[in-house]
């Protein structure tokens, strides 16, 4: 009971987390690709950066639920599924690459982490099907990002649509109360200044 009340909770936690950071990146990826090499030169890295975004979302899952399976001693479902995400990687970027380029092996990386997750949670349910997730946060967080994505329309500075759209899906989070309460309830009672 306590592991899949724990787990129910960091899976919240990291779909919340890894969906904002996504956004967040994704809103300020030209920005971050002038300053680490130059517009217009790498303009064509701004999609690379925010399709790689995307699989942060899966990589938070994938944290999550490892340590799962590791709990339950599954190695030899995060052996298959490692290496099926491994398969998924190389074949996506033998054939995505010389037609899209960089975001081919994007497309290949998202692709192979999105199977990580999946295995890691067909093996968790398989494993133990008590301890599978109730994905009902992820509805929520879907419509607090798409509330964020909104920005990415606003004629300012890249940096501001990023903490604008930051701030929106922080807010639309916490009003849809996809945050776990139990994260509300530290924050309110550690409070911004508290050691």
């Amino acid at each position: 009971d306590r592991l899949r009340y724990a787990l129910q909770r960091l899976f919240e936690v990291a779909t919340v987390l890894g969906a904002g950071i996504a956004l967040c990146i994704a809103l300020g990826a030209r920005f971050a690709i002038q300053v680490l090499g130059g517009l217009p030169r790498f303009a064509g890295s701004v999609p690379v950066l925010r399709l790689l975004a995307l699989a942060l979302v899966t990589s938070f899952l994938v944290a999550t639920w490892s340590f799962a399976l590791l709990s339950l001693r599954a190695h030899r479902e995060l052996l298959v599924c490692n290496a099926l995400a491994a398969v998924v990687a190389a074949a996506g970027t033998v054939l995505l690459e010389p037609l899209l380029h960089a975001r081919g092996a994007a497309v290949a990386t998202l692709a192979a982490e999105a199977t990580l997750a999946a295995g890691y949670l067909i093996a968790l349910r398989r494993r133990r099907s008590a301890l599978a997730p109730n994905l009902a946060v992820v509805p929520k967080v879907m419509a607090a990002a798409g509330i964020g994505a909104l920005a990415a329309l606003l004629p300012v500075h890249p940096v501001i649509a990023t903490l604008v759209g930051g701030g929106a899906y922080l807010a639309a989070a916490f009003a849809l109360r996809a945050v776990p309460p139990e994260v509300v309830q530290a924050l309110i009672h550690r409070g911004p200044l508290s050691s």
